[in-house]
């Protein structure tokens, strides 16, 4: 059930597009669980341990997906390798629409959280060219489900790169969430802007996650191990210096292409979203 005004509300396992719909290219599970940072805090375990007792009461498991033009869905119609003379946004192939369709076909949400399967919703809220102010300012109620239980951010590349203090923001935004949600399980997913593509980022995301209690799905790590996994295979006799750093190799088959400065994921980058922060919640 589609909304408008770029956001997508209330998307029961039910209204999931089929798996032809998107491309979807299937990322192996262990790579996924690499690449998702579980926080080791306390505030994180009792979150989750709330998660548990409040969906089980509830019968169902009330996910929100906060964005920008990412969960908006921009670039999921894109083809890996092609130029895109017009950008592509597609809801019903974004990372949010397609995280409930990675969920449905785990089968049920008893591998990770209890031996009574229940219906999980995820409402998603995409807001093409916000900062991170605007998710500040618009957290409760506007944004927020009635009982949601798990929170997934996918905001870090709204940090402006030229301040100086340019996670404050972010901060503040989780301040906010632990307000508006007390009981709810923060997941940052992280993709990046290009310009953000680096290990100085995630550290300081790293940092913020134990600071707030927040687990991480890092794209960044995914395409790092992907990266090695291909050039290992491939180019053993390469030089270092002729060969495509990780975060070349992630612009070229993650990203968008369009235009001078890709920023969204194409159909493959969605489906690691997707695929990533879905495995995240079932482990959980």
């Amino acid at each position: 059930m589609q909304s408008v005004n770029g956001s997508l509300n209330a998307v029961p396992f039910a209204d999931m597009p089929s798996r032809d719909a998107c491309a979807r290219p299937i990322f192996a599970a262990d790579t996924l669980d690499r690449a998702s940072f579980l926080s080791a805090e306390p505030r994180a375990a009792a979150a989750w341990r709330a998660v548990q007792t409040d969906s089980a009461a509830a019968g169902v498991l009330i996910i929100a997906a906060l964005g920008i033009s990412t969960t908006a869905g921009c670039g999921s119609k894109s083809t890996p390798g092609r130029v895109n003379k017009v950008r592509r946004c597609s809801l019903a192939c974004s990372w949010a629409t397609q995280m409930g369709g990675e969920m449905e076909r785990a089968g049920t949400l008893e591998s990770a959280m209890t031996a009574e399967p229940r219906r999980a919703t995820v409402h998603g809220q995409g807001k093409p060219g916000a900062l991170l102010e605007y998710f500040v300012q618009c957290t409760s109620p506007r944004l927020l489900p009635p009982g949601v239980h798990v929170v997934l951010l996918e905001i870090l590349a709204a940090i402006d790169p030229s301040s100086g203090t340019r996670t404050q923001p972010l901060r503040e935004l989780l301040e906010q969430l632990r307000h508006a949600a007390p009981r709810a399980a923060i997941v940052l997913v992280d993709w990046p802007s290009t310009r953000e593509l680096g290990r100085s980022m995630e550290e300081r995301v790293m940092a913020l996650s134990h600071t707030f209690g927040a687990d991480v799905f890092s794209t960044m790590a995914v395409a790092r191990e992907l990266f090695a996994s291909e050039t290992n295979a491939t180019a053993r006799s390469a030089s270092v210096d002729s060969a495509p750093t990780w975060s070349k190799w992630m612009v070229s088959h993650l990203f968008e292409t369009f235009g001078s400065q890709p920023n969204h994921p194409n159909s493959h980058g969605h489906s690691l979203l997707a695929q990533g922060a879905a495995r995240l919640v079932l482990r959980r």
